[in-house]
Order: C-alpha cells, then sequence, then structure tokens
C-alpha cells in the first residue's frame, strides 16, 4: 500500500513540474489565451507625413507614395495633410490607463533611405531654384545692355529710356535678393522628421469604416536606440476602453532567456485592416510556433508566421507571459520572425 501512494505522490509530483508555471495559479491556461487576451491587443493606424527644416527659415513638408512613386515637397502644411501616408501596426496594453506598447517603427516610421531621398530631393530643388532665378537675372542683364544700346543710337527718347531702366533695374534689384537668399541656405543643415497626423486603434470585434472609428491615441515614448524597436503610445482619455478586461503586467513579462524549442505564441494583425476587417468586425489573429534560435541579447527567432501589419505584437509563452515583442521577419520566408526580448521592454519602460 506504501508503495503505490508513494507511486502516486511521485507521478503528481512529477506532472506538477513537467508543466512548470502551468501549476501557478496564476497561469493562464493555454486553452484560455486567446479569449483572455483577444481584447488587451490592438490594431494601431498611423498616418503622418515628414517635415523638413532647412537652415532656420525655410519649413517644407514631404510625402512618400505607398507605392513608392518618390518623394512630393509640398510648402503647405494643409496640403502636405491630403497626401498623408498611412501604416498598421500591432501593439498591446499595458497599464489602465491606456498605455499600449508597440514598435518603435510603428510609433516613428522613420526610413534612413527616405532621409537621403529627401535630402537628395531638398537639394535639387534649391539648386533647381537657384539655375532659374540666374537664368532670369542673365536675361535681366540683356534686357539692360539691349536698352543701352537703343538709347545710345537715338532709337528711343529720354523720358522712355529713364522709365525702362528704373523698372529693369528694380527687377535685378529683387532677383539679386532671391538669389543671394537661396545661395544663403545653409543645404548641409536639413532636418527631417517625423509629424503625425494622426494615430489610433481598434479593437478586436469592433468595426471601423473610416479614420474616426479609431481610438484617439498620443505617442508617449520612442526609444532612442533604434535596434531597441519599441515605443509606448497612449489612449488620448488615459482609459482602456470597457470591453478590456485584461492588461500586460510587468509581473507578467519573462525575465530569463527563454529556452530553445519553447512553445510560443502571437497575437497580431497582419495586413492591418486588410485581413482582419470581416462582416462581423475585426478579427485578431493568433498564432504559434516555436524558439528557434538562441537569443543574442536583443532578439530572438521564433517559428511563427507574420505579415507586415503584425509588427508590435506581443510573443508569449503558455502562461501568457511576455517574451518578445515582434518587430522584424525574413525577407524570404513568413515563417521566421523575430522579436525584442522582454528584458529590453523592462529597461524601455524604466
Amino acid at each position: 500500500m506504501r508503495k503505490i501512494v508513494f507511486f502516486v505522490l511521485l507521478l503528481l509530483a512529477t506532472t506538477l513540474y513537467s508543466c512548470g508555471k502551468k501549476s501557478d495559479p496564476n497561469c493562464v491556461q493555454t486553452d484560455s489565451l486567446f479569449h483572455h487576451f483577444k481584447n488587451t491587443v490592438v490594431l494601431i493606424q498611423h498616418s503622418y507625413i515628414y517635415k523638413v527644416q532647412v537652415g532656420s527659415d525655410i519649413t517644407v513638408y514631404c510625402t512618400k507614395s505607398n507605392k513608392d512613386t518618390g518623394i512630393d515637397i509640398i510648402n503647405d502644411l494643409d496640403e502636405a495633410k491630403k497626401k498623408k501616408q498611412t501604416i498598421y501596426g500591432t501593439g498591446f496594453f499595458i497599464g489602465r490607463e491606456g498605455e499600449i506598447i508597440t514598435n518603435r517603427h510603428v510609433a516613428y516610421p522613420w526610413n534612413p533611405e527616405d532621409d537621403k531621398i529627401i535630402k537628395g530631393k531638398i537639394i535639387e530643388s534649391i539648386n533647381n531654384n537657384e539655375s532659374k532665378i540666374e537664368a532670369q537675372k542673365d536675361e535681366l542683364d540683356e534686357l539692360l545692355s539691349i536698352l543701352e544700346r537703343k538709347y545710345s543710337h537715338d532709337d528711343m527718347d529720354r523720358y522712355d529710356y529713364q522709365n525702362t531702366k528704373r523698372r529693369l533695374l528694380a527687377q535685378k534689384k529683387a532677383i539679386n535678393s532671391n538669389l543671394s537668399s537661396v545661395k544663403s541656405i545653409a543645404k548641409a543643415n536639413i532636418k527631417i522628421d517625423v509629424q503625425t497626423i494622426s494615430i489610433g486603434i481598434a479593437l478586436h470585434d469592433t468595426h471601423i469604416n473610416e479614420e474616426d472609428d479609431f481610438i484617439e491615441c498620443i505617442t508617449r515614448k520612442i526609444s532612442d536606440n533604434a535596434d531597441i524597436d519599441l515605443a509606448m503610445i497612449q489612449t488620448k482619455s488615459r482609459s482602456v476602453p470597457g470591453k478590456v478586461k485584461n492588461v500586460f503586467t510587468l509581473t507578467k513579462i519573462e525575465k530569463e532567456p527563454i529556452k530553445i524549442n519553447t512553445k510560443v505564441f502571437m497575437f497580431g494583425y497582419n495586413y492591418g485592416a486588410s485581413i482582419a476587417r470581416t462582416s462581423e468586425g475585426l478579427k485578431v489573429q493568433f498564432t504559434q510556433g516555436n524558439i528557434t534560435q538562441e537569443t543574442d541579447g536583443r532578439k530572438v527567432l521564433y517559428s511563427i508566421p507574420s505579415l507586415p501589419g503584425s509588427s508590435g505584437g506581443p510573443v508569449i509563452n503558455e502562461c501568457g507571459d511576455i517574451v518578445a515583442i515582434n518587430f522584424a521577419g525574413l525577407a524570404e520566408t513568413q515563417s521566421f520572425n523575430y522579436g525584442i526580448i522582454s528584458k529590453h521592454l523592462l529597461e524601455f519602460l524604466k
């Protein structure tokens, strides 16, 4: 009898040990993960333009076509807003005051290649403008030369000569002033920044048909390190919508390096609203895979398929603890993707 009792106790202990954190009463059971967190994960829509400061006096705006047809330089802010670029990403609530974690490149969609293209376009525009003014100046000098020849050959009276010359010299003065202004522009001092037009969120099972359907947010914090692809936005109301019953907390973050082949799950809005939109409202995607490579201290690789739009999605273990934040994939496949390991989220939030 004692042998049977001992065997049962040993089996129970082995079962509890093999479950690891599943024996923790605070652990969300695997089969409940989706329903527990589906309203915690949000679709982010971010519309923006580029603000370009040339020297200290000139401000212009640039927009980049979604089809990558080029950069438009626009002087008027309202006109630039009409050509704003819109991107989608994923985020998740971490606090009851509406704090949402996502990727840096979702909240601050800056591309170094855009920087080169925009600066090149701005310098090209300045050079073209300078060439046009130089041509106007040369044309005016030619008109003044012709005027002098006509007057010296008695082809016009003194009154017409003086009035015409006065008018041409006034034009030349204005052109020289414009030329001086253009030449004084500090081409090396061009600063480009992302200017948000709107950033908002939408929840699972809600309907979005226009921009006003998104819950308005503000950007609160962006990682200073572009390699740590993290940012925090917050609802403008500083609260979570009523249907959000659960949020990810700092106590539910995996602090230890996650082991190879561990099963992980990811929430995300792949392709933004395109896939998520259904007749019954938005539907977040819930996928799973395994850790396929040991972490390098910054990122971790997993076999979870994802597409653009899932950037910023939480990668969790079987207990719902955050182990990474999805941020990048391999170009050749959708089945292997990278996440920023969760310890950097703790550092980012300090």
